[in-house]
């Protein structure tokens, strides 16, 4: 059966933050589409999002730093997708490396059967965008893409979805609806989870992205040589780049502020310590004062990132502290 040349979906213009953050709330936006009501805060924080600290370590890698700086801002090895989908119970899935005439098959399938799609990139390098309709043209390949901020037609026969990127090739992020199965963890148990993953990313000196294949500085590191990283030579991409950067750091630390303090409550009732509520308000307040740093009108960016940076790393001592008082995860 030939499928219908065009499809589109009624979509309301709504908040693409930079990075991470912004793909996050693109599986939100579809999910809520669909009929899922969540909190955007709760799935940024199952995400690993508010924890993520990656900047490329220079000394051990050859490429460029600011390229593939931008593009740690994306992802944590924590998984995004897997996450999300495990939290929710919904089926998420990344394609990627696909070819042109399949990719087109799978955008055909998601939106005729309503289901908006995530993707990066389309229209400002690396930067997420929603796909919500396709038409096809005699040869064009029409898809309709949601920035931030417009609404564009791409041709994919003229454009790939992500420009030049060697990293991310015909990317897309599928959302569908789904149950979790009776043997899923219960929500307590897959926050403790990320608090783990948190507490071992603040610690660790370097992670490899098998994305980038490359190596990057992480954590508390990550928070301590960001200075020297503002202060070296960039291009003109660089503010550009740091803009991006602060956005979505602050969208995501406020994440962290909200919600960790009913994450402390409801995990130190159930596991009657009260020491982990303690920590976690702690890091929460600690979260809220990394925020006000970045948002700061009346101080140099590289100060404010400077104050950021050590507010941080004092919450990521708070998060240490809270994962030691955590049963171990294997019983």
């Amino acid at each position: 059966m030939k499928t219908p040349a065009s499809a589109a979906i009624e979509w309301d213009q709504r908040p693409i933050t930079p990075g991470i953050c912004g793909l996050v709330e693109c599986i939100h936006a579809s999910m809520a589409y669909q009929g899922l009501d969540i909190d955007l805060d709760e799935l940024l924080c199952v995400s690993s999002a508010p924890f993520a600290n990656y900047l490329y370590a220079h000394e051990v890698n050859q490429h460029d730093e600011l390229t593939y700086s931008d593009q740690g801002e994306l992802f944590t090895n924590y998984g995004i997708f897997e996450s999300v989908g495990y939290y929710t119970g919904w089926q998420l899935m990344e394609i990627e490396r696909i070819a042109d005439d399949e990719l087109w098959k799978v955008i055909k399938y998601e939106l005729l059967l309503d289901r908006p799609i995530v993707s990066i990139g389309c229209v400002e390098p690396l930067q997420p965008v929603m796909v919500t309709g396709y038409e096809e043209q005699g040869a064009k390949r029409l898809i309709t893409v949601h920035t931030d901020s417009e609404t564009r037609t791409i041709d994919l026969r003229e454009t790939k979805p992500q420009g030049d990127s060697e990293v991310f090739v015909n990317f897309m992020g599928i959302i569908r609806p789904s149950e979790s199965p009776d043997w899923a963890a219960s929500l307590n148990k897959q926050r403790m989870t990320v608090l783990r993953w948190a507490a071992k990313h603040a610690t660790s000196k370097k992670e490899f992205f098998h994305e980038t294949r490359e190596n990057y500085h992480t954590g508390q590191l990550a928070l301590e040589v960001l200075p020297e990283f503002l202060q070296r030579e960039h291009d003109e991409n660089f503010w550009p780049y740091i803009a991006n950067m602060v956005r979505s750091r602050v969208r995501t630390r406020t994440a962290a502020a909200n919600r960790l303090g009913d994450w402390g409550r409801d995990l130190a009732a159930e596991l009657n310590e009260p020491r982990v509520e303690e920590s976690l308000n702690f890091a929460a307040e600690l979260f809220g004062k990394a925020i006000d740093a970045l948002k700061a009108d009346d101080v140099e960016l590289t100060d404010a990132l400077t104050q950021y940076a050590k507010h941080e790393y004092d919450a990521n001592h708070c998060l240490r502290d809270v994962a030691e008082l955590l049963p171990s995860p294997f019983g």
